[in-house]
């Protein structure tokens, strides 16, 4: 269910810089609203269906064989212990 709200007593420096968002982005003011909203409760904007994430997903899976085994040996000396740091 969708819901209203009045927003009222805006700044003028905000709502001068929300009609310059708007007219970047080519929309309306309710829009630049609804998504501000939404982006800074880390919640995904509905219409935007590229969803942004902050972990490693859109690198899962890229890596050929290749790529994965060259990897592997480059990282295999972090398991071997340095045993004069440890007497």
């Amino acid at each position: 269910m969708n819901r209203s709200i009045i927003i009222e007593n805006i700044d003028n420096a905000v709502f001068e810089r929300l009609k310059l968002e708007a007219k970047k982005q080519g929309t309306d003011l309710k829009t630049i609203i609804i998504k501000l909203l939404q982006n800074s409760l880390g919640l995904p904007n509905a219409s935007d269906k590229s969803i942004t994430h902050s972990d490693l997903d859109k690198l899962a899976g890229t890596w050929s064989e290749e790529e994965y085994l060259e990897f592997n040996k480059n990282i295999s000396s972090f398991n071997k212990v340095d045993t004069e740091l440890w007497n």
